[in-house]
């Protein structure tokens, strides 16, 4: 990788590293927030809204209990339900 010198003022680099933090904070709160759920958590409310065929529930359980986002995170989800997925039939 090439590498170039770019020269800023110092308060427009203050600005952008402000910018940076402010970014890397929201990520790791948002990514820390996706998964509070235990996959037969996530399963169940699938199966709640009577959408899905066994098939695919059974499919859906597997593929996230083989991912390696569950596999490493898991053991951190929410020992109580945090959400709740509900089917909103049109009118």
């Amino acid at each position: 990788m090439d590498t170039e010198t770019i020269t800023l003022p110092k308060t427009e680099y203050n600005q952008l590293k402000q910018q940076a933090m402010a970014y890397r904070r929201f990520t790791a709160r948002f990514f820390d927030s996706l998964i509070k759920d235990s996959v037969k958590n996530v399963v169940d409310d699938f199966r709640a809204t009577n959408l899905y065929g066994k098939n695919f529930l059974r499919d859906l359980e597997v593929g996230l209990s083989d991912s390696s986002y569950f596999q490493n995170y898991e053991n951190k989800a929410a020992k109580v339900k945090v959400r709740k997925i509900s089917h909103r039939t049109p009118a």
